[in-house]
């Protein structure tokens, strides 16, 4: 029986050092080929599967009906009627063929969200596309905007968006290896929180967009950056601070805009617009459509 008992244990110790030996020299082969650690690399997509306190990522999410009550109310006393509400509920944003602005349009970040979550849903203007990406493949939803840290001076404000986003169609391309690997782990939501830097320009509908955070649902940044590593190997996303960029481009251009994209705010030019300024009101940021003097 003793010699059964050893031999049995030889070949588990076999079996240990075989599979330590095709664990490493597949974490090897990942780490020397696609520049990340394999096992670091699942860590952080477990972590991507806890759950998220959408209070924590997002202290100023919308809702929906309320806050698009309050934005109608707000952007009615500066054009009468540019959104309307339907017997059924339902909220319309018009943006053409509009009497001239009685006023400037001042609009809290949570107005502002909900103006634009109703432009998404009625129609396709906003171009959300990054690159050869488009965020409505991912079911974007927004859930917060949040504007913050206004210098006068620089006339700078900084633009957090906050999206959920589904990774569905992205799990549906992760059929090559090593991605194959982690396919089964990816969760089928995250919450991105998108931080960008939007300064004012010289002239009218003149901004520049720079990069501040990202943050993908409860992970670091050194765990962004590494996944992002492993996922440029077979899609362009670019740096951290370039997607971060690319994405709060999109989304100010949505909310500003300007002669090449459309925008909300830009839209109301033949209503008489003449520009965009962020400002402050008591302790809130305020976006403010202002009206031809």
């Amino acid at each position: 029986m003793s010699l059964i008992l050893k031999l049995i244990f030889r070949i588990l110790i076999v079996v240990v050092v075989v599979v330590a030996l095709v664990i490493g020299a597949l974490w090897g082969f990942v780490y020397i080929k696609f520049k990340v650690n394999a096992f670091s690399v699942l860590g952080s997509i477990n972590d991507l599967n806890k759950p998220v306190a959408t209070e924590t990522i997002a202290p100023k999410a919308i809702n929906y009906e309320t806050d698009m009550a309050a934005a109608q109310a707000s952007a009615n006393a500066s054009i009468p009627n540019i959104i309307t509400k339907d017997s059924e509920g339902n909220y319309t944003v018009n943006d053409t063929a509009l009497p001239l602005m009685l006023n400037d349009m001042v609009l809290s970040d949570k107005e502002t969200c909900a103006i634009i979550t109703t432009i998404l849903k009625n129609s396709d203007k906003i171009d959300l596309k990054f690159g050869d990406y488009n965020l409505k493949d991912f079911d974007l939803k927004l859930v917060q905007f949040s504007f913050s840290d206004l210098n006068t001076e620089t006339k700078t404000a900084k633009f957090n968006a906050v999206l959920s986003l589904s990774l569905t169609k992205l799990k549906d391309k992760m059929t090559s290896f090593p991605l194959s690997l982690f396919k089964g782990r990816v969760p089928d939501t995250i919450y991105l929180s998108n931080t960008v830097n939007i300064t004012k320009g010289t002239s009218a509908w003149q901004y520049s967009i720079a990069s501040d955070t990202l943050t993908i649902n409860n992970l670091p940044q050194n765990k962004i950056t590494e996944l992002l590593t492993l996922a440029n190997n077979f899609v362009n996303l670019g740096t951290i601070e370039e997607l971060n960029e690319k994405i709060g481009t999109v989304l100010a251009n949505g909310v500003i805009g300007n002669s090449e994209n459309y925008g909300f705010a830009y839209a109301l030019h033949d209503a008489g617009a003449q520009d965009y300024n962020f400002v402050s009101s008591g302790e809130e940021i305020k976006l403010v459509v202002k009206k031809l003097i």
